[in-house]
């Protein structure tokens, strides 16, 4: 097509130096995973969920009470699954399966019927134990941060926040 078209002519043309410029799709910025395109690429989630899962066994396996517990899930396991989660939304499928690992590893395994929201509110700090409100806890402090530094961007935030207030879709 002539957009495919024009793509390639800048590709051949964008020059530093005399040295071409090379295209990227995704990059690591600052430790987090980052996608320039529309397709999903790797987050920091997907590429260390297995260490975080790994981690959970242990703290679930130890004989340590529930609090010690969720401080150990709050301190190692969620910090380091959703570092840089701001800049890159994760998966459904990936936080889920932390999520019910970081559960199992404060609660144990003895009580099948928990609800995660519970189990993880009313025993431990749910903002730090719990990976899918720690997500949204860090993303709103990231955003307040980035507002504060930057009061200039307060009227779009506002705008985008209204727009999406209306029509949540």
């Amino acid at each position: 097509t002539r957009a495919e078209m024009q793509k390639q002519n800048l590709k051949q043309q964008a020059r530093i130096a005399g040295q071409a410029i090379p295209c990227v799709t995704d990059d690591r910025m600052l430790g987090a995973y980052v996608s320039f395109t529309k397709k999903r690429k790797a987050t920091t989630l997907s590429v260390k969920l297995q260490t975080c899962l790994d981690i959970c066994g242990r703290i679930e396996a130890s004989l340590l009470p529930l609090p010690v517990r969720a401080m150990l899930v709050g301190s190692i396991v969620v910090p380091k699954a959703i570092y840089g989660s701001a800049a890159t939304p994760t998966s459904k499928k990936d936080m889920r399966r932390l999520r019910v690992a970081c559960t199992r590893a404060i609660w144990g395994q003895s009580n099948r019927c928990r609800a995660p929201e519970i189990a993880q509110t009313l025993l431990s700090k749910g903002h730090a134990s719990d990976p899918l409100q720690a997500y949204h806890y860090n993303t709103l402090g990231v955003t307040r941060r980035v507002l504060q530094r930057h009061p200039e961007i307060w009227p779009v935030y506002h705008a985008v926040f209204c727009e999406r207030e209306e029509h949540p879709d």
